[in-house]
């Protein structure tokens, strides 16, 4: 019997934000026994994680991406005038 591969799961749902040169995906996977979502914020055009967490539901992730987004464009506006 010959083995062949499992294809990838796709994420229950994701989701992006996105502000000034900033974005967030959020990805909700399953963790033992319960759902777990993830938010990752990166930079366009780059492949570096600048946040990554983990909340209990897809609201508390997109309220903590977007905030971090918030703060995080407002920082490089500040730096860049």
């Amino acid at each position: 019997m010959s083995s062949s591969p499992i294809p990838a799961q796709k994420p229950s749902s994701c989701n992006r934000f996105i502000a000034a040169d900033y974005f967030a995906d959020i990805v909700t996977g399953e963790g033992p026994g319960m759902a777990v979502v993830h938010w990752i914020v990166q930079r366009a055009g780059s492949a570096e994680i600048l946040m990554w967490g983990q909340e209990a539901s897809h609201e508390a992730a997109c309220t903590a991406a977007k905030s971090y987004l918030k703060n995080l464009a407002r920082i490089d506006i500040i730096q860049t005038a």
